[in-house]
């Protein structure tokens, strides 16, 4: 394996977030102190190359941005209490709606079809909101559940089927992994199936799940336990690795491609494939 050469760009700003659409012609990158959300140009041949295309308007301290599935729509979360998310259309590159009443959100997940979307509200729950279009609730909050006292911010994937929620949260200091069972009807939560990751040290990670729905993989910035494998039917913690492991060496970066998505803990670097585990 090879790692990737790195462009570098001069930026007049402290870059958060960044997403890039599907045709990897346009990325979105967050200003984490300011109030803009920045469009930069990827397109090789294009004469504004790696240039600022536009400047969003998107709230205070926009630190998470998620592309909807079919990459119409990039939400933004707002970090300063007391929160908002932010909508910027990809067409049109405006920020078309902003919506408040939803705690500080975490970063979106949303369902494989975008109808619906999760995030955490710094308040220990986890927020359902419909993310339809068409739908006459659209940007409707359809459930808010509590999920753990701790809970301040995290990472969510949900399962290919809509049946499962896995959720890689911090806490102060701390945090966990909890296998949430979920309605696919409605995307109602119905409860709390394990907690493969119970309260260890350091910050969480990102979690992917894998195309079959049978496997979830979180990773962590604990050195000791840096990448689990969960089995999303039992809660089960197939396996765990450390980053001696997986690197060879400590305070190195994790990125594992499944099938095309990616996890990647919070010290990041080295790519690796789902056969090299």
């Amino acid at each position: 394996l090879e790692r990737a050469t790195p462009i570098e760009v001069s930026w007049p700003h402290s870059p958060g977030d960044v997403v890039v659409l599907p045709e990897g012609d346009r990325a979105y990158v967050a200003r984490r102190f300011g109030q803009e959300v920045d469009v930069i140009d990827l397109d090789p041949e294009s004469p504004t190359h790696l240039g600022v295309l536009e400047v969003i308007d998107a709230g205070v301290r926009p630190w998470k941005l998620s592309l909807t599935p079919d990459g119409s729509r990039v939400y933004v979360s707002n970090l300063v209490a007391p929160g908002a998310i932010a909508v910027i259309e990809t067409d049109s590159d405006t920020a078309t709606t902003t919506f408040a009443g939803v705690g500080i959100p975490g970063a979106v997940a949303f369902t494989p079809g975008g109808e619906q979307a999760y995030f955490t509200d710094y308040e220990g729950r986890i927020v359902i909101l419909d993310t339809d279009p068409l739908s006459a609730s659209y940007h409707g909050v359809i459930d808010r559940a509590f999920v753990h006292e701790s809970l301040l911010s995290g990472v969510i994937a949900v399962s290919p089927d809509r049946s499962r929620v896995v959720l890689n949260w911090s806490g102060s200091g701390v945090h966990g992994c909890e296998l949430i069972g979920a309605d696919p009807a409605d995307g109602s939560l119905t409860g709390v199936i394990a907690s493969p990751i119970k309260d260890i040290s350091g910050g969480a990670g990102d979690v992917v799940l894998a195309s079959d729905g049978e496997h979830g993989y979180v990773s962590s910035a604990d050195s000791d336990r840096a990448l689990f494998c969960l089995d999303l039917v039992t809660g089960e913690v197939v396996f765990a690795l450390t980053l001696d492991e997986i690197t060879g060496e400590r305070n190195d970066t994790i990125e594992v491609i499944l099938g095309g998505q990616r996890i990647a803990d919070l010290q990041a670097g080295l790519a690796l494939s789902a056969d090299d585990l």
